[in-house]
C-alpha cells in the first residue's frame, strides 16, 4: 500500500522525550553498574570465560559499555591460610574497570526527540495540502481556528514530506 509521509517535530514532544530518555539512561546505568558488581566479584576459571560473560552482559545495553581488565588471581587447593611454601595449584581471572556512557548512542536517541510521523493514504497533495494533514492531526477535539494558531508557532513544524 502506497502513502504519503510527513515528518514532524514538536518541541513540546521533544522536552517530554528528552525527561524519558534521561530517565531510560539513568536506569540502564544503576542496572548495568549493579550486574557489573556482581560480575567482579567473582572468580572465573580462565579468561575466555570472563569474556563470555561480559560480552553476554554488554549486549543488554544500549547507552553504556564497560572498559575492563582482567587480573590473574591465584588460588590454593585448600581453604583457609596455605602453609609456608606452598604454591597455588590453579590461576584464575577477575574482573575490574568501569561502566562509561556511550555518548554517540546517547547523541543519535537525542537526535530523534521530538519528531513523529504522520502517514495518510491520500497520495494527492492538491486534495490534502500538508498543511490540511497537520491540522487534521492537532485538529482532533480542537477549534480549527486554535489549530491554525498553534501550527504556525514555531514549537511544531513539519520538517518534511514524502
Amino acid at each position: 500500500m502506497r502513502q504519503r509521509w510527513l515528518v514532524v517535530w514538536s518541541a513540546q514532544a521533544e522536552q517530554r522525550e528528552q525527561a524519558v530518555l534521561h530517565k531510560r539512561v539513568e536506569k540502564e546505568r544503576q542496572a548495568a553498574e549493579n550486574a557489573w558488581r556482581r560480575r567482579c566479584r567473582r572468580a572465573f576459571a580462565s579468561q575466555e570465560e570472563a569474556e563470555a560473560t561480559v560480552e553476554a552482559q554488554a549486549k543488554h545495553y544500549r547507552c553504556h559499555r564497560v572498559e575492563v581488565h582482567y587480573r590473574p588471581v591465584l588460588h590454593d587447593e585448600e581453604r583457609g591460610r596455605p602453609p609456608a611454601g606452598a604454591m597455588p595449584c590453579r590461576v584464575g581471572v577477575c574482573l575490574e574497570g568501569a561502566l562509561v556512557a556511550k555518548a554517540e548512542a546517547i547523541a543519535a536517541a537525542r537526535k530523534r526527540l521530538g519528531t513523529f510521523i504522520l502517514a495518510t493514504n491520500e497520495l494527492d497533495e492538491r486534495a490534502l495540502p500538508t498543511e490540511e494533514m497537520l491540522w487534521a492531526y492537532k485538529g482532533q477535539g480542537w477549534d480549527r481556528s486554535e489549530v491554525s494558531a498553534f501550527s504556525k508557532t514555531p514549537g511544531s513544524l513539519p520538517i518534511a514530506c514524502f
